[in-house]
C-alpha cells in the first residue's frame, strides 16, 4: 500500500520533470536550427559572390590579354576591348535569383526567391502543361528584395516536382531566365533576341 502511494508520489513528480525537460531540449534545438538557417543563407550568397567574382576575374584576364595585344600594335583588338566592356558591364548589373523558402499546400505553391544582383524587371514565369497557372510579384526586384512566384499546379503531385523558369531584364533590358526545379535554382542565363 505504501508502496503504490510512493509510486504514485513518484510517477507524479516525474511526469512534470520530463516535460520540463522536452521542452527545454526543444528550445535549443529550434535555437541550434535556426543558427544553421543563418549560415546556409550566408553561404548561398557567398556562393552567389564566388560565381560573379570568377566571371569578373576571366573578363579582366581577356581585358589585360587585349590591352597587351594593343600595346604590341595590334589594332584589331579594340574591338575586342569594347566587346569584353560591355560584358563587364552586363556582369555588374546582372540580377540572379536564389531560393530562399518554397511551399507547396494539395495544388497551390509558393516559392519566394532573392534577387542577389541589380535591379530586375519580371517579364513572366514560364511552365510546363502540369501547372495551371502562376505569376510573379512584384514585377520590380532591387538587390536583396523576394520575388513571390505563386500559382497552381495540376494536382499535389505536380507541385511536389514543381519546375518553372522565371524571366527578367535587367536595366539595360537584356533578358535572362532562371529555371527553377524543386528548391534548385539555375544559373541566369541570357536569352537571345531574335
Amino acid at each position: 500500500m505504501w508502496t503504490d502511494i510512493l509510486q504514485a508520489i513518484a510517477a507524479a513528480i516525474a511526469i512534470p520533470s520530463a516535460i520540463i525537460a522536452f521542452i527545454v531540449l526543444f528550445r535549443k534545438d529550434k535555437s541550434k536550427q535556426d543558427q544553421i538557417d543563418r549560415l546556409a543563407g550566408i553561404s548561398e550568397h557567398l556562393e552567389a559572390q564566388n560565381t560573379i567574382m570568377k566571371e569578373a576575374n576571366e573578363l579582366m584576364a581577356q581585358q589585360v590579354d587585349a590591352l597587351r595585344n594593343i600595346a604590341l600594335g595590334g589594332t584589331a583588338e579594340t574591338n575586342r576591348l569594347a566587346e569584353i566592356e560591355e560584358r563587364k558591364l552586363k556582369l555588374k548589373y546582372r540580377p540572379f535569383f536564389k531560393h530562399r523558402v518554397g511551399s507547396s499546400q494539395q495544388t497551390e505553391f509558393t516559392w519566394k526567391l532573392m534577387n542577389h544582383g541589380a535591379r530586375a524587371s519580371i517579364v513572366g514565369v514560364e511552365h510546363g502543361e502540369d501547372i495551371l497557372h502562376a505569376r510573379a510579384a512584384p514585377t520590380t526586384i532591387e538587390n536583396g528584395g523576394l520575388v513571390k512566384v505563386t500559382g497552381r499546379g495540376r494536382d499535389s503531385a505536380s507541385t511536389r516536382g514543381l519546375k518553372f523558369t522565371l524571366v527578367y531584364q535587367d536595366e539595360f533590358g537584356t533578358e535572362y531566365e532562371q529555371s527553377v526545379s524543386g528548391s534548385q535554382v539555375g544559373p541566369p542565363v541570357e536569352r537571345v533576341k531574335e
